[in-house]
């Protein structure tokens, strides 16, 4: 080896070293807390001070639908840039073959009386939140819970669920969404939607409007 080779593989060494030594002392740094959470708003007319999907403002699906997942998503690997066909442009709208279950497993349209029955996934867990609750299991209770709670509210959009008869927990992992007459948008409406994440009720009791 010339002296320049070396001298560079000494250099490299200790490039090497400086960076993980500083890779080592960042990772043993303790955690910062506190600060500013700013949120760009484009529509002035719409509050970006909601987590709350009952309050109906559907850019909360933007803020905050990271954090509550729905029953049903699209399924992107089928979009156009995976080989697949869908383009996953049109607004709230997915073709039935372009979604995929998320909370829900499956799903499936019955007869006598019309209705629509649901499978949830099991293992699903709420994390545990010191002063809020335990982590524990995602249940067909916690789906009826903000299913309801969206229809009930005084600013759910006008007949957005009257086709909806009522939603029923079948099972410790099923429920039941029982319907009026067909609408061909009920997995929007319900599944997937603006308004369709599923939170627990001891988030609502503790205050579901705070973001932490």
């Amino acid at each position: 080896m010339t002296l320049s080779h070396l001298k560079a593989a000494t250099g490299a060494l200790a490039i090497g070293t400086a960076l993980l030594g500083g890779a080592l002392a960042h990772a043993a740094e303790e955690p910062t807390y506190g600060g500013k959470l700013e949120i760009i708003n484009y529509y002035p007319t719409l509050s970006a001070l909601t987590w709350d999907p009952a309050d109906s403002v559907w850019k909360m699906n933007n803020d905050a639908g990271h954090i509550y997942e729905s029953l049903i998503a699209g399924d992107l690997s089928k979009a156009q840039s995976r080989g697949g066909k869908f383009n996953f442009e049109p607004d709230a709208w997915l073709a039935p073959e372009a979604q995929r279950g998320e909370l829900a497993e499956s799903w499936e349209v019955r007869d006598d009386p019309l209705r629509v029955e649901i499978k949830l996934r099991e293992g699903i867990m709420f994390p545990a939140k010191e002063g809020v609750m335990d982590a524990r299991e995602l249940t067909a209770e916690d789906v009826v819970y903000s299913l309801n709670r969206q229809m009930a509210s005084k600013r759910a959009p006008a007949n957005l669920y009257e086709f909806v008869d009522r939603i029923e927990a079948t099972g410790p992992h099923t429920l039941t969404v029982f319907m009026k007459h067909y609408n061909s948008e009920w997995d929007y409406r319900l599944g997937f939607g603006y308004y369709t994440q599923i939170y627990p009720k001891e988030v609502v009791d503790k205050g579901i409007n705070d973001w932490r």
